[in-house]
C-alpha cells in the first residue's frame, strides 16, 4: 500500500533532462499546492462560519484541478498539465 502512495507521488520519469526537471518541478509544485488547499479545506470550519459551503466548494474545485493536472502529468502530458496549473 506504501508502495502504490509513492508510485502516485512519484513523478514520471523521461529520458530527456529537460522533460525530467520539468515533471519533477511540476509534481512538486502540485503535491504542494494540493496538500496545502487540502489543509485549508480542513481548516475552514474553525475559522470562517458565514458563507461556508461557498468557500469549501471554491477549494475543493481547486483542488480538483490540482488532481487533474496530476493526473495529466502521469500520463506525460506535461505541457497540458503546467498549462492548467
Amino acid at each position: 500500500m506504501l508502495a502504490r502512495v509513492r508510485g502516485l507521488a512519484a513523478p514520471p520519469v523521461f529520458e530527456d533532462e529537460y522533460l525530467n526537471r520539468t515533471a519533477q518541478l511540476l509534481n512538486t509544485f502540485l503535491l504542494l499546492a494540493t496538500g496545502l488547499s487540502l489543509l485549508g479545506i480542513l481548516s475552514f470550519p474553525l475559522f470562517i462560519t458565514e458563507m461556508l459551503l461557498l468557500f469549501m466548494g471554491i477549494y475543493v474545485g481547486v483542488v480538483l484541478i490540482y488532481l487533474i493536472c496530476l493526473a495529466l502529468l502521469h500520463r506525460r502530458k506535461i505541457r497540458a498539465a503546467s498549462i492548467t496549473f
